[in-house]
């Protein structure tokens, strides 16, 4: 690396010069060489000025990952306050060019390594969060995308989020961490819950793994709220039927004999009142009734379906929904009804307002490891004497995140769900 660093500066001005510097700057970036990464800058000041804030910031990142402190710290600031503080006082120009050019030499720059490669990338979306131009919802968002690259890595993201947010995943301290300013308590912004959502799939890490933790409920139903968000788990619901569907038409093979032709409207309706079919559909319009003691299901719905509660507790879940080759392909001779269903269900997803599922983990996964935290330490569970549950208070924090579970999440995991609701 050091011998690309002379290179570039005896080779003199043309388009070696930047080709040896900016392969340098990789390899030093990549191999998180800050020693000979300085003297480069200090070398190429008008070359490679642009990428300062990337340095620094990849610098800060890849010392947190490593389990590092910076040395003579007593209270632990912000790395992106930090970072700010440090260009300033150097000068930095915080121009469009140069973000421009930061974004483009990372959106190019490979390497072979899952982890190392995300950690650049982590740091660039964090970098340009330091940019004035960038609007503050953008910040979050590039903050948002930062953390959920890490997802596959909870032991960096746990690592990391210390050092971003040392005051926790909350809307004032999380504005100061990243703009500079407090947001408002009420923000809702789905980029901010999905920063939630990520510091909730730290902790959960950290209680999977350490099971000897302390741990009350009411911790538990503080992390239970980053993963049960409705608008979101809906979006994933969907995806989830809709990739289930385009997958069982692609491998469709009509099989219609005499034992096995399609079912006529009175046969389906003869079998409705035997099943609860909860998956997402079009077909018509849902309700879930208590009659007779029991609940029963009437139609499908275009929405995740729910029972009307007043806001009160799900009811217990029903049987589990069926397949969508059962649904829509068992018996028939072609895909004509499949087909019909799955443009429906592309549709319904392309209309909701519900925020980018690609910021958020998997919500339904998320909450079936929450309800295995709860059974491995036994907590979370209220088991009503008189066998009713005529109140809220019935039911413990596990019936209540797996209900949940059940009717929003995606139909695979509802067998699990009901299990412990």
């Amino acid at each position: 690396r050091d011998s690309l660093r002379v290179a570039a500066i005896l080779v003199g001005e043309g388009s070696k010069r930047e080709l040896y510097s900016r392969q340098c700057l990789t390899d030093c970036l990549y191999g998180r060489d800050s020693d000979v990464l300085g003297k480069l800058l200090e070398d190429q000041k008008e070359k490679l000025g642009w990428a300062l804030v990337l340095c620094l910031v990849h610098k800060e990142v890849v010392r947190l990952v490593g389990g590092g402190t910076r040395k003579g710290e007593v209270e632990v600031q912000p790395i992106l306050r930090v970072v700010k503080a440090e260009c300033d006082k150097l000068g930095y120009s915080w121009s469009d060019y140069n973000l421009a050019t930061m974004t483009s030499f990372v959106s190019s720059s490979t390497h072979p390594t899952p982890l190392t490669q995300a950690l650049l990338t982590v740091s660039a979306h964090l970098a340009q969060t330091l940019f004035p131009q960038t609007e503050h919802q953008a910040c979050l968002g590039l903050l948002a995308t930062a953390l959920h690259l890490l997802h596959p890595w909870p032991q960096q993201l746990a690592l990391l989020l210390p050092g971003l947010l040392p005051k926790g995943g909350q809307a004032p301290s999380v504005g100061l961490a990243v703009l500079g300013r407090e947001l408002d308590w009420q923000c809702n912004w789905a980029e901010l819950r999905s920063v939630q959502c990520s510091e909730g799939l730290v902790k959960l890490d950290r209680l999977e793994r350490e099971k000897q933790e302390m741990v009350v409920e009411e911790e538990l139903e503080l992390l239970a709220d980053c993963f049960m968000l409705e608008d979101v788990i809906h979006s994933q619901k969907l995806e989830a039927e809709i990739n289930e569907g385009q997958e069982e038409v692609n491998k469709f093979k009509a099989e219609v004999s005499e034992d096995n032709k399609p079912v006529n409207d009175t046969e389906k309706s003869d079998t409705a009142d035997q099943t609860l079919d909860l998956t997402p559909s079009l077909s018509g319009t849902q309700t879930l009734s208590l009659a007779g003691g029991e609940w029963k299901s009437e139609g499908v719905s275009d929405n995740v379906p729910l029972p009307d509660t007043g806001g009160e507790d799900l009811p217990p879940p029903p049987p589990p929904s069926r397949s969508f080759y059962q649904r829509f392909l068992s018996g028939q001779p072609d895909t004509t009804l499949a087909v019909k269903e799955l443009q429906k269900l592309m549709w319904t997803l392309d209309r909701t307002t519900s925020p980018s599922s690609n910021l958020f983990p998997d919500l339904t996964l998320a909450c079936r490891r929450f309800v295995l935290v709860t059974v491995e330490r036994g907590i979370g569970s209220k088991e009503d004497p008189l066998g009713e549950e005529m109140r809220a208070s019935k039911l413990g924090l596990r019936q209540k995140v797996s209900r949940w579970g059940y009717y929003h999440g995606k139909r695979v995991m509802q067998e699990f769900f009901i299990q412990h609701s």
